[in-house]
């Protein structure tokens, strides 16, 4: 072999490791980059978890916990704040723990006050307003201001109507009503939960929200206790597409506790069976339908 061609081989040797030297340079700058921002996050949710725990106690025993550890529960959560970002989720539920703290404490005004700074601090985000709100709402309730409450409440139904918490409410205020034998309030917050997650059913068809509101209107009906109105209410469904199997097994027990109609307790449980043979409810049917037997 010629001296050139040995030449021109170690220069290619020389540039081929050159090439994975800078290649393997760049990866281990990528892993350091990425391992850097995973090593923040962790360590930002291991200060959030130390807060909770404290949190936890101070919220659990108001008022047996001293000065000293109600302080050093709301360092924490300010410790976060700092670290995090004001402008971060972190943060954002931080401010809320330090609210609900105060609640606990009976300090409403500062709880309430806290979490009005966490909305303003938030414009354009629904699920976060919603959140503040709906704890504003339980201090005015834990302080025996259920008229304000209410207001709140129906705050985030008019305002935000597509957060986790507009779809827990009517159900959440008919059930208040409800626990405190007030059978009047309880039939009218009932009945307006009806309309309400009808309303976003008719607003919103085909889509997760109507199936959402839906299932919340069979819910509400089985609270009343308005066994035939649920069962028109889901036989219905079906004029507008083919029903699950664990709303059909809702159906089939309907008709088999309540309205003692083994026939059509017998075919719902059946047809279950027949369409989702391998399913989990299948095997629940299979078991009501022995019993039937």
């Amino acid at each position: 072999m010629s001296a050139r061609r040995i030449k021109a081989m170690r220069g290619a040797s020389i540039t081929r490791n050159g090439r994975q030297c800078f290649l393997s340079a760049c990866v281990t700058l990528l892993l350091a980059l990425n391992g850097g921002g995973c090593s923040e996050r962790y360590a930002m949710e291991r200060l959030f978890w130390q807060a909770e725990r404290a949190a936890k106690t101070v919220i659990q025993h108001a008022g047996a916990v001293s000065s000293y550890e109600f302080d050093r529960a709301v360092a924490l959560f300010e410790k976060v704040i700092k670290q995090a970002g004001a402008d971060s989720d972190f943060a954002f539920n931080a401010q809320l723990r330090i609210a609900q703290m105060y609640g606990a404490r009976k300090e409403f005004d500062k709880a309430r006050a806290l979490q009005d700074a966490a909305i303003n601090s938030r414009p354009g985000r629904q699920d976060l307003i919603a959140k503040a709100l709906f704890q504003k709402g339980l201090t005015y309730e834990t302080e025996g201001d259920w008229a304000s409450a209410v207001a709140v409440y129906k705050q985030i139904l008019d305002s935000y109507p597509d957060t986790q918490e507009a779809a827990s409410i009517p159900l959440y205020i008919a059930r208040y009503y409800a626990h405190r034998g007030d059978s009047v309030a309880a039939e009218q917050a009932y009945r307006a939960s009806v309309q309400y997650f009808q309303r976003i059913a008719e607003k919103r068809p085909n889509t997760k929200e109507s199936l959402l509101a839906e299932n919340m209107v069979i819910r509400t009906y089985i609270e009343m206790e308005e066994w035939q109105s649920a069962v028109m209410f889901i036989e219905q469904l079906e004029t507008k597409y083919r029903l699950g199997p664990d709303t059909l097994f809702i159906l089939g027990k309907i008709y088999d506790d309540r309205l003692k109609d083994t026939v059509k307790a017998r075919a719902t449980y059946e047809r279950i069976i027949a369409t989702w043979p391998d399913s989990r409810v299948a095997a629940s049917a299979k078991q009501r339908l022995g019993e039937l037997k």
